[in-house]
């Protein structure tokens, strides 16, 4: 803001105004702070911050590395064909010349079952019986 210093005296009356800027560290939030998508879809992470200018964005896969098919600009995060192993928490990192601010992202990946028969062929003779086994794996959710 601005303040003025004001004197008065017989003699006279003088001012002097002067500007304080106030710099702030970031404070940084994601949108959305969790998302689950399908294997194939794009992830896409937005990481919103407000702090004294220039902002540095940067973003990390916790406990683990951004896959090659992830890139950030303006603070977005995007990865391309989503795979099982982009599942997990993410970081966003924001800093400026005063200081550093975080926010975290979970990322869900949902994949189609997946049915399994066991065994995939079996051989009996006429009146004889055969047993087949169905399960099912990946995302039950799905």
């Amino acid at each position: 803001g601005q303040y003025i210093c004001n004197a008065s005296s017989a003699a006279g009356h003088s001012e002097a105004f002067i500007t304080l800027d106030v710099e702030t560290p970031p404070y940084a939030t994601s949108l959305p702070d969790e998302v689950s998508v399908r294997v194939g879809d794009m992830i896409q992470l937005q990481c919103l911050a407000h702090g004294t200018p220039p902002l540095r964005f940067h973003w990390y896969k916790v406990n683990g590395t951004l896959s090659d098919r992830a890139s950030v600009r303006d603070g977005v995060l995007h990865i391309n064909q989503a795979t099982a192993e982009d599942a997990g928490r993410y970081r966003c990192q924001v800093k400026n010349k005063v200081g550093t601010g975080e926010t975290f992202a979970q990322v869900n990946i949902q994949a189609p079952p997946v049915v399994r028969i066991s065994p995939q062929i079996d051989v009996k003779g006429i009146g004889g019986t055969a047993e087949f086994v169905c399960g099912v794996g990946g995302d039950r959710k799905s």
